[in-house]
């Protein structure tokens, strides 16, 4: 369903008693970086320099400025348009982004300075749309101040830039940069559902009589400064973009061949530097990124520019600012511009081994290498490649790894006592050289400890961690980066201690991951309550409730709310008691505050991005809970971001209720129903989902009686793709029940369960319809079990 339905009234039947009857309103989501760039009401900024600098026309400008540079024969001002004076008229070629053509625009000149003029389109200024005030305000932050969080608050971008980046071309020779405020003629037209517009940009056509022969920075007015409906913006827009900008012209004057990643990295992190706002860090919420190379970059997709800004910060924080943009000057490219900035090539790969730690832990007292100091990247970590609890099997099985330059892998094992880790290339040519790529890692977490970084080196030989740990992760980085398509195979596997018990963990979840009507606001904001409905597993042995996985969705991820982006993002997991099918907030049997670790603008994407809420040390808690209860969380705190409510489809029965804190008063969701007949919540469920442990006792005499006449053989083929097969012998009629579970513990099917006659059964596994990766299959029988492991590559 459309997410621009906030004109609209949701009504809220409480209860199913019209009492109880309430009014609330359906949110849009703001857009995120990664978010779809078509079919929502708020204009999206488009980027379309890297794009002039990649035409034709752009290299050939800039191999034609770059020789008259070398020679000495660029054209230069004369002393009367250096003297221009304000309120002058001059014609502009600015590039028409819909025709691909530099039409002539008459200009007036508002401002003028040391550094830089500023030109307003002359019929911007008779139509209204740019007035004095946004021209001030403009001058002033290019010239005065920059917010608090800048490299020098003092001083404007102009100054910021060129002290940190370096010099501007100065093609012309007049020392200024011409910054024209113009309505970029772009395909921005809402009424026809267009809502893509250029915010600005830098034509390196400028440095050349192609185009103006200046050194020019474009900025939009239409819809920057007023929009489309003629409601009128601040200028704020506008100087993240300008500080942008300025790098890219700062970066033409030394190299005409820079790649788009680094030219765009050194840019996004010039917004940060001048303390304007930084992109979402969406991309630490994908897996697809972490074996994306490096140095690629994709104008279709805004993760590109997050990875580059967040490693330039990266950088910047490591060995500071001056270091950071100092890679604009330098001439060479890539990886090559990176070393020499950074005196060795050791330098560079040791950083982006490190960044991809400190992307993970995100911790500076653990060490400083290994988190980041800027407020706006507080709290934002990147996810694991795979998880594996260590309480549901003693090893991991070797797998191999085809990474290409500067990506990563992340590996998690839970709950382990001694584990024994194999990580080493794989090379057919020089083994010593593929091993020299490669940056690994162990990160460890003791039982109520904190982390531990551990070194580790490619080797034929396993590294045993000596220790029981809550949690070790193993960190793989293909720390070369640089650009091509050099791959390194890595092989990679894991033993641990193993218990006297056998456990699995049954996942329980009644959406479909996807979100079905729309976000809607409680008509109690600050004290409602969300659950779903749960009963406990039908298995023998110790029942706990060992994870949670909810989402949670906060009024600053929606437009026209008021609440800013930055505010706090958090809430309150709750376990509550049934009361005839109905929650009760007075057997309150577990409650936890939890912040949001999701990257912003990644929750409200579909399909839904969960958070888990891992409860293992709280097991003692949640090992004996009734047969019903019910899941759910509220309001942490006293901000004002307010939880908004979303649903997925689910048909069978309700089982999802929305409350008020305040008198445990409970309205079932299939209740909820949208004004002027634009839908309702009925057949739907809120999306919670909960994995229960299963443990039982195993005795060691009894296991190893029945291992050795029991016999599960190994699947064939394996690896493999659609279906395989595998054998176990029986020695006398019993009763064996074989499930396959995924690394997690949570069960994907029941392959064979019934009593089997004495001797040896085949059966096939169809898994065409399975994701990638490894799984484990179990035998039982009676109070022992048999377990081994298959790889699925469809």
């Amino acid at each position: 369903m459309p997410r621009n339905l906030s004109a609209l009234v949701v009504i809220a039947l409480l209860l199913a008693t019209p009492a109880m009857a309430q009014e609330a309103r359906i949110l849009t989501p703001r857009q995120s970086d990664a978010s779809s760039k078509r079919g929502v009401d708020e204009p999206i900024q488009l980027h379309i320099t890297d794009l002039l600098l990649n035409s034709e026309t752009g290299r050939a400008s800039l191999q034609d400025f770059h020789e008259k540079k070398a020679a000495g024969t660029l054209e230069r001002a004369s002393a009367s348009k250096s003297a221009v004076q304000i309120g002058a008229r001059q014609n502009f070629k600015v590039f028409n982004l819909k025709t691909e053509v530099r039409e002539t625009i008459d200009f007036t000149l508002k401002e003028t300075s040391e550094r830089f003029n500023i030109w307003v389109e002359t019929e911007e200024l008779t139509n209204g749309h740019v007035r004095d005030q946004e021209v001030e305000d403009l001058r002033a932050a290019l010239a005065d101040a920059t917010p608090a969080g800048s490299v020098n608050p003092s001083v404007g971008i102009i100054v910021n830039d060129e002290n940190i980046f370096g010099d501007p071309p100065d093609v012309d020779g007049d020392s200024k940069t011409d910054v024209l405020l113009v309505d970029v003629r772009d395909d921005f037209d809402p009424d026809n559902g267009n809502n893509l517009f250029v915010g600005g940009f830098f034509d390196p056509a400028d440095l050349t009589t192609t185009g103006n022969n200046m050194d020019i920075l474009y900025l939009d007015t239409m819809p920057s400064i007023v929009n489309s409906q003629g409601g009128r913006n601040s200028v704020d827009g506008l100087l993240g973009t300008a500080a942008h900008e300025y790098q890219h012209l700062i970066h033409a004057n030394y190299d005409e061949n820079e790649s788009t990643f680094v030219n765009e990295a050194q840019s996004e992190w010039g917004e940060l530097m001048n303390g304007y706002n930084g992109r979402s860090m969406a991309f630490l919420s994908s897996l697809d990124e972490h074996a994306t190379a490096f140095f690629i970059f994709r104008s279709d997709v805004l993760t590109d520019r997050e990875r580059g800004q967040l490693f330039t910060l990266y950088i910047a924080e490591q060995l500071g600012v001056e270091t950071a943009g100092s890679v604009t000057r330098q001439p060479l490219h890539n990886q090559s511009g990176y070393e020499t900035a950074f005196g060795s090539i050791d330098t560079f790969h040791d950083l982006v081994n490190d960044f991809f730690t400190a992307n993970l832990l995100n911790d500076s007292s653990v060490d400083p290498r290994f988190g980041y100091s800027n407020p706006f990247v507080a709290g934002k970590r990147t996810i694991v490649d795979e998880t594996i609890d260590g309480r549901t099997t003693t090893s991991l099985d070797e797998s191999t790894l085809s990474m290409l330059q500067g990506t990563v892998h992340y590996t998690k094992i839970t709950n382990v006592s001694n584990p024994a880790l194999s990580v080493d290339a794989s090379s057919v040519g020089n083994l010593e050289a593929a091993r020299a790529r490669l940056g690994i890692r162990a990160l460890t977490k003791e039982n109520g400890g904190t982390y531990q970084v551990i070194d580790l080196s490619p080797s034929d030989t396993p590294t045993v961690l000596s220790g029981d740990f809550d949690e070790v992760i193993l960190i793989i980085t293909h720390k070369t980066a640089a650009t091509g398509n050099t791959t390194v195979s890595v092989n990679y596997s894991a033993d641990w201690s193993g218990g006297g018990t056998e456990s699995f963990v049954e996942s329980v979840a009644y959406d479909n991951g996807n979100q079905s009507e729309s976000f809607f606001l409680s008509t109690t904001p600050g004290n409602a309550v969300q659950t779903t409905r749960f009963s406990l597993p039908s298995q023998t042995g110790t029942i706990t409730l060992d994870a949670v996985q909810v989402t949670p969705f906060f009024l600053s991820e929606f437009d026209g709310t008021g609440v800013p982006t930055t505010a706090p993002r958090d809430f309150k997991l709750l376990v509550l008691g049934d009361n005839n099918g109905t929650p009760d907030l007075t057997q309150n049997l577990f409650e936890l505050d939890v912040v949001d670790p999701r990257a912003f603008g990644s929750s409200t994407s579909t399909p839904f991005t969960f958070v888990t809420v891992d409860l293992k040390s709280y097991a003692d808690q949640l090992n004996n809970l009734p047969s019903v209860f019910h899941i759910g969380f509220g309001e942490a705190g006293s901000d004002d971001n307010h939880l908004v409510h979303a649903g997925a489809a689910y048909d069978v029965e309700n089982l999802s209720f929305l409350g008020d804190d305040r008198d445990n008063s409970w309205g079932r969701l299939w209740d909820v129903v949208f004004a002027n007949d634009a839908g309702s919540m009925m057949d739907h469920v809120f999306p919670i989902r909960a994995d229960f442990l299963i443990t039982t006792v195993v005795g060691v005499e009894d296991n190893q009686a029945v291992e050795q006449s029991f016999a599960l053989r190994q699947n064939y083929p394996n690896p493999f793709s659609g279906a395989t097969t595998v054998e176990f012998d029986v020695p006398s009629a019993s009763d064996v029940t074989i499930e396959v579970f995924d690394l997690l513990g949570r069960k994907v099917e029941t392959v064979a369960d019934g009593l089997y006659g004495s001797g040896t059964h085949t059966f096939t596994v169809d898994a065409s319809g399975w994701a990638n990766g490894m799984y484990l299959y179990r035998l039982r029988s009676g109070s022992a079990s048999l377990t081994r492991s298959m790889s699925v590559l469809n």
